[in-house]
């Protein structure tokens, strides 16, 4: 596994290119553990790309977390990994914090999210969700606050975490003005459950629930799924017998 880096202190630009082996032994895994010291983290350096190869197959909680420079993220062919998330008094998420990060492209072939994996990251336009054909669930707070522009579910989540995309606002304008950056939200056929909070302050107008939802946790509005979302005026409502609130 890589854990950390050594690089000369400074404000020199570093692309990062993680090996696919060392030691004629593959790279599997990019690791951040708590005892790490602060200064082999990355987000010690001008960290401003990173590559990923295809041999590696799980990416640990904080790894990337407060990069501040880093701007592109790129993933070889065939990479196919799981983020995960570990507890250190919170929740820290893989790429938390990374402020300049405007877009992200993820492996088709992403086993999992993890919680908290964008938080914070107030520039993020974009991201492929709707590639992700093997995720089951958007854990809690992945993207909240970021300034994601739409969201399309993939095919086979059945969970949307508490907070998932909570209190998503584009950058500031010239004068300092934000607005709810979410204009659009398509949810899967086969979603079970929006746990709270999760689509807070969303700027949508209107909203389609499919027939499988059988759970809004904390119900729409009150502090649930869909509070303050103050442009909402259409709801297509699901068919089901079986949906609670």
């Amino acid at each position: 596994s890589i854990t950390g880096i050594t690089a000369p202190n400074g404000d020199t630009p570093i692309d990062v290119v993680i090996p696919d082996s060392i030691e004629e032994k593959p790279v599997t895994k990019i690791d951040c553990p708590s005892y790490l010291e602060p200064e082999k983290q990355f987000s010690a350096y001008h960290v401003t790309s990173v590559s990923i190869p295809a041999s590696v197959t799980e990416i640990t909680a904080q790894v990337f977390t407060g990069c501040q420079y880093l701007t592109a993220v790129t993933f070889a062919a065939g990479c196919e990994p799981t983020f995960t998330e570990e507890y250190f008094g919170s929740y820290s998420g893989v790429f938390e914090g990374c402020t300049a990060l405007e877009a992200i492209n993820l492996p088709a072939g992403t086993k999992s999210l993890a919680q908290n994996m964008f938080f914070g990251c107030n520039a993020l336009k974009s991201v492929n969700l709707q590639e992700l054909t093997a995720i089951t669930e958007i854990p809690d707070s992945a993207f909240a606050e970021t300034a994601l522009e739409a969201v399309v579910l993939p095919p086979k989540v059945v969970t949307v975490g508490i907070g998932a995309f909570y209190n998503c606002v584009s950058q500031p304008d010239e004068n300092g003005n934000t607005h709810a950056s979410i204009q659009s939200v398509t949810l899967n056929d086969g979603l079970q459950t929006i746990n709270g909070k999760a689509f807070v302050g969303c700027g949508i107008t209107e909203l389609t629930l499919p027939d499988s939802l059988t759970t809004l946790g904390d119900g729409l509005f009150n502090g649930g799924a869909f509070f303050g979302c103050s442009q909402l005026t259409t709801i297509h409502w699901p068919n089901n017998k079986d949906f609670t609130l």
